[in-house]
């Protein structure tokens, strides 16, 4: 890693001084740890579909490593300004370039603690408040970025169930999340880039830009092919908050009603012994649920059937994460049971509770309760 692979003239003052022992152990850190979390921090951020973190991340790590500053790249294509995400985010490296030219990257560590590190230096430096507010205005690309997604789109996710208290709650929480993936990861990257692209490494740090992503791509790929089935972290939320408002519950109870009656009346179900997840019924209900639910909320719900001692019983579920509740269940005489006193001792002991972590066609439920068990808001 002693390679000056650009003019030292294009190189900060800083670039000239040797590394001591702890200077170049430090370097083989920062470039094994940047190799190795980049992967971890885009599968975290592909789990939560926080997709426009990755996109930020993307076109940093690739402005750093093959142009230096985004600066020069909109001086040659000004409409870039202009595209969401990419225009903030190339004005920024430029910023960021001239600081770390003028200040040397800090240790990998401290960064790694840059919360509270931050705390006591923005008091004492104004280095560390400039420095703080340059990667704030990183956070500040994607915070704009979602508000005005979430304005846009409000009146097509939220109404006539959730108000603006809940979108504001979650859009909250949405940039508290945001917030801590870049904290953990993000600062840390890119001072790791900053430091091997102005040392004069830029072949070393191609080289772990490169691998990082490619390493990325394949555990996003896979971390979005194992979540697929599962609702993404932000629509657990508004789900869960819909199935808690009284005006959905009673929309719901209708359609499960008619679903269930009809779907014993055209036979659609397939019995087992067991409660399982019956295949066409799901997807018979999924189709009519997303009447009055928003996106991908329909596959949270499944429709489980078996036999029991007196006929044919069945139900609905929502799989909430790695957790399942369960909604309803109809009785062989037709009776839609909506609390789980209604539910027959015998019937009761065919599910498991408390599961935290269900199979997916198995009729599990994290808790001994119904829907209307749960009061509602």
């Amino acid at each position: 890693m002693n390679e000056p692979s650009q003019p030292t003239t294009d190189l900060p003052a800083w670039a000239s001084q040797p590394l001591g022992a702890s200077g170049k152990a430090g370097l083989v850190v920062r470039v094994i740890l940047a190799v190795f979390f980049t992967p971890i921090f885009v599968s975290m951020a592909v789990g939560l579909r926080q997709f426009h973190v990755i996109v930020v991340l993307v076109v940093v790590l690739l402005v750093i490593a093959f142009l230096g500053s985004g600066t020069n790249l909109l001086q040659c294509y000004s409409l870039l300004d202009k595209v969401k995400l990419l225009g903030g985010t190339l004005r920024i490296t430029g910023d960021l370039d001239a600081f770390y030219r003028e200040h040397r990257p800090r240790s990998f560590l401290v960064y790694a603690v840059y919360p509270f590190y931050a705390i006591i230096g923005s008091i004492a430096s104004k280095v560390v408040r400039r420095e703080i507010w340059l990667h704030l205005r990183v956070l500040l690309v994607v915070a704009v970025v979602l508000v005005l997604e979430a304005a846009t789109s409000y009146l097509t996710i939220y109404p006539p169930y959730l108000g603006p208290d809940v979108a504001a709650k979650l859009l909250v929480a949405q940039l508290f999340v945001v917030l801590v993936l870049a904290t953990l990861y993000l600062m840390p990257m890119l001072s790791t880039t900053y430091a091997l692209g102005l040392s004069g490494r830029r072949k070393t740090l191609r080289t772990v830009v490169i691998v990082s992503l490619v390493l990325s791509a394949l555990m996003g790929v896979g971390t979005y092919k194992n979540t697929s089935e599962l609702l993404p972290w932000l629509e657990q939320q508004r789900l869960g908050a819909r199935l808690r408002t009284a005006d959905f519950r009673r929309d719901l109870d209708d359609l499960v009603e008619m679903f269930l009656d009809h779907a014993a009346q055209k036979e659609w179900l397939s019995p087992r012994a067991e409660p399982r997840v019956d295949a066409e019924g799901t997807k018979r209900f999924r189709s009519l649920v997303r009447g009055i639910v928003v996106g991908v909320e329909f596959r949270s719900f499944d429709v489980i059937s078996f036999k029991g001692e007196d006929g044919t019983w069945s139900g609905v579920r929502s799989f909430l994460g790695n957790r399942v509740y369960l909604l309803y269940l109809r009785d062989p005489n037709g009776k839609l049971l909506r609390k789980w006193s209604q539910v027959p001792k015998d019937v009761k002991k065919l599910f498991r509770l408390g599961v935290s972590h269900p199979e997916r066609q198995r009729a599990e439920t994290i808790s001994g309760g119904l829907l209307h068990d749960t009061p509602s808001e």
